[in-house]
């Protein structure tokens, strides 16, 4: 708004002190207040002072200014002009409201129309001698004890004061109340003022009602300001006092003792104007008189509230450091409070995705061993969602303890290749992590032991993943990746615990090592079903020439096969043959084959038991 609307009041003696004029269409709530502060401050001389105070009632600020009547015949009379402002139009025009022009002494006998009318104040910046400002703020500042000063010189600075209390926010106003001189103590809302001036020698007598007030010199004794008060003052006399307010809002603490304090810490930190490092920050704050509640909520507001505001003074850097210190504290903010989620989910993402390995190695550390506290813990946990298998080994060098910990957690951390690259009892301790849990991610996990395990721990493995492990086998097999031996020696007895797979899988088998190594742990002497033996026939008759590689073993495994199925090609059938003959003519077979297949073969005359080629030849006839 470019004018800003001030109510007026006029108040003299008229058979007795009272409201003269107003230009208020009603009466004040706090009338009685009112006329009771207009009239004079005690018995005492003076000339004119300023009274200032606010009735939080009807929403106005009182400026008011009191003249001594000396043309009254009745000892004692005063004039006082009153200019009521609301508490938001004085916070809209901070820094261009003139009040001192507007004040008006009557005179006697004149009417007091010009009273009766509502003022429109132009907004207008006034410049004052720094020297003033100075002391107005540090005796406004330094304390929130009710303040008695003596001088004989008030009016010196009575318009510094009007400037400055134009100046605040409505949240200091509506506890602040100022006369420039106070021959007695002057009250409001039962009360005494918040600041009062009065002539020398009556300080003390005003301290007797008052319940440890605090003292200031005059001006002219104050030889040197603290930098605070210049700092403030720079800023009023600068119009830039919202610049100070706006931390206020952060802190939600209007109190003149924060305002005090915190442009101490404005002051050296450079007002922020490059991010500051959280931790010397919070050490300033410590040298402060209300250094708990800076601290306290800055860290909440970091981390407790998370509003986001404060992400710009500080350097990630530095707001990790102390987040972490906060972490491992068994009191303060981190113990006090529980973070909201949102909050939670941030600080986790901030720790991880700066990815210091020694700071996330040492958290985690903590963290197994119980030594975070309640909100660090679910940071923690929070963190281990973000986490990547392969970080098992970036951040955490693969430690047993806490790598144990995260797959117990979260399953998916077995596909990290580096635990199935870790000795065979490394291993088997991930595993176990997982053991009688649903486990996730199945065929991923699976696909990376086979991929990378130079271990046999497939018992385990089957324990924990039953029927997925063999699915898995099938399909790891059918897609050509299973190719090395040992990893077949150690994986493909697996298929045969699914007789249906395996001999619907049989006539894909092109590695002769694969068929090897199911011929050595299925039992053909047990095979009764007709596909089976013909799946059996048909994959050994395309690998023929590789078979031979290990005859003996594959010659006793068809041997069951070819007696028991009718439709076997001749040349399968003289391998077979050819190959058992020639070790039983040189009794080379070995008991425990000759022992399962004795009963498959016909029976001769006892005195001609001893013959087996015999007993072999007439079963291949037959």
């Amino acid at each position: 708004m470019d004018e800003i609307k001030i109510e007026q009041l006029l108040c003299g003696y008229d058979n007795g002190h009272r409201v003269l004029s107003t230009s208020l269409k009603k009466p004040l709530v706090q009338q009685k207040d009112v006329e009771i502060l207009s009239d004079a401050s005690g018995n005492g001389k003076f000339n004119n002072y300023i009274s200032c105070f606010p009735l939080v009632e009807d929403g106005y600020y009182v400026f008011s200014k009191t003249w001594y009547a000396e043309e009254m015949k009745r000892p004692g009379c005063v004039w006082t002009h009153m200019l009521l402002i609301r508490f938001e139009d004085i916070e809209c025009n901070m820094g261009y409201i003139n009040l001192q022009s507007l004040f008006h002494r009557p005179n006697i006998g004149n009417n007091y129309d010009e009273y009766k009318s509502t003022l429109l104040l132009k907004k207008e910046q006034v410049f004052f001698d720094s020297s003033y400002y100075y002391y107005v703020i540090y005796t406004l500042f330094y304390s929130n004890k009710k303040a008695l000063i003596e001088t004989d010189s008030s009016e010196e600075y009575e318009l510094t004061i009007l400037d400055v209390l134009t100046k605040l926010p409505k949240q200091i106003l509506m506890g602040l109340s100022i006369c420039t001189c106070a021959c007695s103590n002057r009250y409001i809302d039962n009360e005494v003022f918040s600041y009062q001036a009065t002539y020398s020698g009556n300080a003390k007598q005003l301290s007797r009602d008052i319940e440890d007030p605090i003292f200031y010199k005059g001006k002219n004794e104050i030889e040197e300001y603290p930098l605070w008060v210049k700092y403030i003052s720079e800023k009023f006399i600068e119009n830039r006092q919202e610049e100070l307010y706006k931390y206020c809002i952060v802190y939600q603490n209007y109190d003149r003792n924060f305002i005090r304090e915190f442009s101490k810490l404005l002051y050296a930190v450079k007002e922020f104007r490059t991010k500051v490092n959280l931790g010397t920050f919070v050490q300033l704050s410590e040298k402060l008189d209300i250094e708990t509640e800076i601290k306290v909520k800055t860290l909440e507001s970091l981390f407790i509230k998370d509003t986001g505001e404060m992400d710009e003074w500080f350097s990630e850097n530095s707001i990790i450091n102390q987040l972490v210190l906060e972490m491992g504290k068994k009191e303060g903010v981190f113990v006090k409070k529980r973070l909201k989620d949102n909050s939670i989910k941030k600080q986790a993402k901030r720790i991880y995705k700066e990815k210091n390995k020694e700071r996330i190695y040492c958290i985690f550390e903590k963290f197994i061993h119980k030594e975070l506290n309640s909100n660090a813990e679910s940071i923690v946990k929070e963190i281990i969602g973000l986490l990547k298998p392969s970080d098992l080994f970036e951040l955490f060098d693969m430690n047993k303890n806490i790598c144990s910990v995260l797959v117990s957690t979260d399953s998916r951390f077995l596909l990290c290749k580096d635990i199935w690259e870790k000795d065979r009892n490394y291993q088997l301790e991930m595993l176990s992590c997982v053991r009688g849990r649903q486990v996730p991610y199945c065929k991923d996990i699976l696909s990376c032991i086979l991929d990378n395990t130079k271990e046999n721990i497939s018992n385990e493995v089957y324990e924990i993943f039953g029927k997925e492990l063999i699915n898995y086998l099938f399909y790891y097999c059918k897609n050509g990746f299973m190719h090395e031996e040992k990893q077949i020696n150690i994986w493909i007895p697996y298929l045969t615990k699914d007789k249906e797979k395996y001999i619907d899988y049989l006539p894909q088998v092109s590695n002769i090592d694969i068929l090897f190594v199911l011929m050595e742990n299925v039992d053909s002497y047990a095979i009764s079903s007709y596909p089976e033996l013909g799946a059996w026939i048909s994959v050994c008759e395309k690998n023929l020439s590789q078979i031979r590689k290990k005859e003996y073993l594959s010659s006793i495994f068809l041997l069951p096969i070819v007696l028991k199925y009718d439709k076997t090609p001749d040349e399968v059938i003289n391998f077979v043959y050819e190959v058992i003959y020639h070790r039983l003519e040189k009794s080379e077979l070995d008991y425990e084959c000759w022992k399962k297949m004795d009963p498959l073969l016909p029976q001769v005359a006892i005195e001609q038991s001893w013959d087996k080629c015999l007993r072999l030849r007439m079963a291949f006839n037959r």
